[in-house]
């Protein structure tokens, strides 16, 4: 399934510090592990999908033949799916649970859905011709685009939460039905906005992402002239993100106006707040070996927002990483863990303590970390709604 990587209010970040064991053993599975000696902000991936559906947290991690399932009272267990499918991304109705999966027996024009009761029990499966598949109060929403269909199980923790769709169909009518062709969806007339079902849908053009026109619950930002770019980093003055730096170029210009100089060595992310996008940005005083920064090289850093109007500084502090801000909350890294505090760094509480490789999600609130355990093993992962 082709990934929609966007950073709208969610992020991922490997942070590498010192070394030690600990052990945890509220709200998720974890052991006590041997962590690595290395300390720096790195390997930056944008989100996971994860929901709550009556009142327990559905998660996908890079397991892909399987979802978590967090109770309220921290009790942490696993559903393991059918043996010929892979797990992309999860959503879910009022009354029913969905996971969208690829089908591993080499179906490249279909994924399959499977669909659960409140009680977790599997009661259909039916294989659908989409890119990605939603479900809001009673109805279910698809996106589909011109090419053939492409399926990345192995980064099924990684997942645009917001609603991207050009057919929908009543969920009554889905669940009514064995088998599902194309033509029995109903595909939208695409205008400016629509509202259906009690949710508002805003109209994208084609992009990067998107061969065709679409729907989506996201109003988009229009930031300068190529959007915004949520994952910006700089190493000895050249560019070494993904994204193109023609695609940057004016974002990073904006921000060096809010930098103390042009800096050479930063890293960005930005997370779009309703109308607002908020962002964090890491000045480093040097590199280190393979693009990395090192966190006792940490400078300082800021949060800024942008309103489609102009970019301002929010915030700015000596000597601390920051790892996520939506203009309310605040979470940054320091030696002995990860805090969470408000934008004036008073209310400050250590949410993680970890001494070793850990990277940081954000979704809603829900915080789920992944505590790295060594290149040979999987990590172990803790999961927290902290607002």
């Amino acid at each position: 399934m082709k990934r929609f990587v966007y950073m709208i209010g969610i992020i991922n970040i490997l942070l590498l510090y010192s070394c030690g064991n600990r052990i945890f053993n509220n709200n998720a599975c974890i052991e006590d592990v041997e962590n690595i000696n290395i300390s720096c902000l790195d390997g930056i991936r944008s989100s996971f999908s994860c929901l709550q559906f009556h009142n327990q947290l559905f998660y996908l991690t890079n397991e892909y033949d399987r979802f978590y399932i967090l109770s309220e009272d921290g009790n942490c267990k696993e559903q393991i799916i059918p043996s010929n499918l892979g797990a992309v991304e999860l959503t879910a109705s009022n009354s029913y649970l969905y996971l969208y999966c690829e089908d591993m027996d080499d179906d490249i024009e279909n994924g399959v859905l499977l669909i659960y009761d409140k009680n977790i029990e599997l009661i259909k499966q039916l294989k659908l011709p989409f890119d990605r598949v939603f479900a809001k109060n009673n109805t279910i929403y698809a996106y589909r685009g011109e090419e053939v269909r492409t399926f990345y199980v192995n980064i099924s923790n990684i997942a645009n939460p917001y609603i991207e769709c050009n057919y929908y169909m009543k969920e009554s009518d889905l669940l009514a039905r064995d088998s599902i062709e194309l033509q029995d969806w109903e595909k939208f007339v695409l205008e400016d906005k629509t509202e259906m079902d009690g949710l508002i849908l805003y109209r994208h053009n084609p992009n990067y992402f998107h061969s065709r026109a679409f729907y989506s619950s996201a109003k988009t930002i229009p930031m300068f002239k190529y959007g915004y770019a949520d994952y910006i980093l700089y190493c000895d003055g050249r560019f070494c993100s993904d994204e193109t730096d023609e695609y940057v170029r004016e974002v990073v210009d904006e921000l060096y106006k809010l930098m103390k100089k042009k800096e050479p060595n930063f890293y960005v992310r930005s997370f779009e707040q309703g109308d607002t996008l908020y962002g964090v940005c890491n000045v480093y005083i040097r590199s280190a070996y393979m693009m990395d920064f090192y966190t006792q090289d940490i400078d300082y850093s800021f949060v800024f927002s942008y309103d489609s109007q102009n970019m301002k500084k929010v915030l700015e502090v000596e000597d601390l990483e920051l790892v996520y801000s939506d203009g309310i909350h605040l979470l940054s890294h320091q030696k002995d863990g990860i805090y969470l505090s408000d934008l004036n760094l008073e209310n400050q509480e250590k949410v993680f303590e970890w001494d070793g490789g850990i990277a940081v999600t954000v979704l809603d609130g829900v915080v789920m970390v992944e505590y790295d355990t060594g290149m040979y093993d999987k990590p172990k992962i803790e999961i927290k709604k902290l607002w």
